[in-house]
């Protein structure tokens, strides 16, 4: 089954994802920094961040900004972490949501 998903969220990504969340349309941009700014601001300044389902990398590249002490993402498609690597330094790593491979409390905010 898992390898089943990684496929899955592989061949998503090469079909529709550079589509979906391009950086270039203006709305989708908008909306992202509305959601960082209303929501994470004060939460991500400082501290350790990972998202579980990283996909192609625009939130941790857009949570760059905020100076994040530690910034990681997760997600089980190599395709889409390829994508991810060209939009963010962040660490990122292949797993799946439900192994994680960081230690307890290693983050002081976690999102998916």
């Amino acid at each position: 089954m898992k390898e089943e998903r990684r496929r899955f969220w592989d061949r998503f990504a090469d079909i529709v994802v550079d589509d979906l969340a391009s950086e270039d349309r203006p709305e989708y941009r908008a909306r992202r920094r509305k959601m960082l700014d209303d929501l994470l601001d004060r939460r991500l300044r400082g501290n350790s961040i990972l998202e579980v389902g990283c996909g192609p990398g625009g939130n941790l590249a857009a949570i760059e900004a905020f100076d994040p002490k530690v910034i990681a993402g997760c997600d089980c498609s190599r395709e889409m972490l390829a994508r991810a690597t060209n939009r963010t330094h962040a660490k990122l790593v292949q797993s799946e949501e439900t192994a994680l491979p960081f230690p307890d409390r290693r983050f002081d905010l976690v999102f998916t």
